[in-house]
């Protein structure tokens, strides 16, 4: 019971941080006509590349414990 919980609330962390990790490397790419400091906007797409990054990890470690 507490597996299955476990899986579900990190398969379900996972995929709300591919989401705001892909919507906000969209919206970092639509700043880089409006803001001058390119440091300001790579530092978000480093950012949310990270979270991209931890949410298929996340989902990844939920699917391979459930089915290995």
């Amino acid at each position: 019971m507490v597996k299955d919980v476990f899986s579900f609330a990190l398969v379900t962390a996972g995929i709300l941080s591919l989401i705001i990790g892909f919507w906000g490397i969209h919206i970092a790419a639509a700043m880089v006509g409006y803001v001058i400091e390119s440091t300001i906007v790579f530092w978000n797409v480093i950012l949310f590349a990270a979270l991209i990054a931890a949410g298929g990890i996340a989902i990844g470690y939920a699917v391979g414990k459930k089915h290995p």
